[in-house]
């Protein structure tokens, strides 16, 4: 199959789009797929962490920043693609893409056989082959009306790489807490990640023997959080830039606190409790369902400093609810979504 990925990140996006769209790539390229994106050139991009990793990335130039998912409209989105290519044959265009509605996807279908849309907000019209919600509670009857394609949805469906799939055999339910981890997203644009540092530093130095606070490649913050470390005396902070072992990272971590977006999955996979924190309006749906399912604790950005310390200490002096958080949360994320994606895809493309 040859596929095209039409995706973007930025510093107010962040990187979970992209990051869920290469997972996808990786599986299909491991089923002899080839595998091309197509991204707008601004700032916090990703671009080179996905030509990395071996892909093509044909780039949208952009002369200027803007506010809102799209610098154009999306005919004018539509018509830069499709100039990119000669003569444009594709199995499949995948979009993962909350500012193209079923305006692109008619046109796109002038460049490829099939369409596949990533989406988690069910908030517009879409024209699609297969469409993809892998959030938790979500089901066909969300997008009933708004799309005539097969409907992937719910947690089945959920895109996580490998190393997530293999260190699930491994992972412990968690019975105290011992070791942190910190992550909110690839970019954490206002910084939080800063805040909480200094508050656990100050109020709960010594409760963790070790913090790991995670940091995407392409984080503007780096310098901020390792002058921040520095003020624990008690408790041995590590700061990981970029790293490619996310999964084995977790698998050690008692606890999280996390953003809730794309790698709310990857904690449930493994099991790990977490103070959630909604750093985005798209990431309210996983937020409500995922505390409604006890897997996790719900904590607002304006309250960090007030109840991020409260929620830490009653966890730590209940280790039952800790456990049943962890034991829930496995339930939830197999690790087989994106290979039940792909098979979809077969067999689409075989019909």
């Amino acid at each position: 199959m040859n596929i095209l990925i039409r995706v973007d990140a930025n510093i107010h996006m962040g990187s979970g789009h992209v990051m869920r769209c290469l997972t996808l790539a990786n599986k299909l390229k491991s089923s002899d797929a080839s595998v091309e994106f197509v991204c707008i050139d601004q700032p916090g991009n990703f671009i080179g962490h996905i030509e990395a990793q071996g892909y093509v990335v044909h780039r949208l130039n952009c002369d200027s920043s803007y506010d809102g998912w799209l610098p154009w409209s999306e005919n004018e989105d539509f018509e830069k693609v499709q100039s990119l290519f000669s003569e444009p044959s594709y199995d499949w265009v995948i979009v993962d893409h909350y500012g193209l509605s079923s305006t692109w996807h008619s046109l796109t279908r002038q460049l490829t056989k099939h369409i596949l849309v990533i989406d988690d907000l069910a908030n517009r019209n879409y024209d699609a082959d297969l469409l993809l919600d892998q959030n938790l509670g979500r089901t066909a009857e969300n997008y009933e009306g708004k799309v005539h394609g097969q409907v992937l949805a719910g947690t089945s469906y959920t895109l996580l790489r490998d190393e997530f799939l293999n260190a699930r055999a491994q992972a412990k339910t968690r019975t105290s807490l011992k070791r942190l981890m910190i992550s909110l997203g690839g970019v954490d644009e206002f910084n939080y990640t800063h805040q909480i540092i200094e508050c656990i530093a100050e109020k709960l130095d010594g409760l963790f023997t070790q913090i790991d606070v995670v940091l995407g490649a392409t984080s503007p913050h780096v310098d901020s959080i390792r002058s921040a470390v520095t003020k624990f005396n008690q408790t041995n902070v590590s700061v990981l830039h970029g790293i490619s072992n996310v999964a084995e990272v977790m698998m050690h971590a008692d606890l999280a606190i996390g953003a809730a977006g794309t790698t709310s999955w990857e904690r449930c996979c493994l099991g790990l409790p977490t103070i959630m924190m909604e750093l985005a309006p798209n990431q309210r749906t996983a937020v409500v369902a995922l505390e409604a399912q006890g897997v996790g604790i719900r904590l607002k950005v304006e309250d960090i400093a007030v109840e991020l310390v409260h929620q830490i200490q009653m966890l730590a002096h209940d280790h039952s609810r800790l456990s049943a958080m962890s034991r829930k949360a496995a339930t939830l994320v197999d690790g087989n979504g994106v290979t039940r994606v792909v098979n979809a895809m077969k067999e689409v493309n075989e019909q």
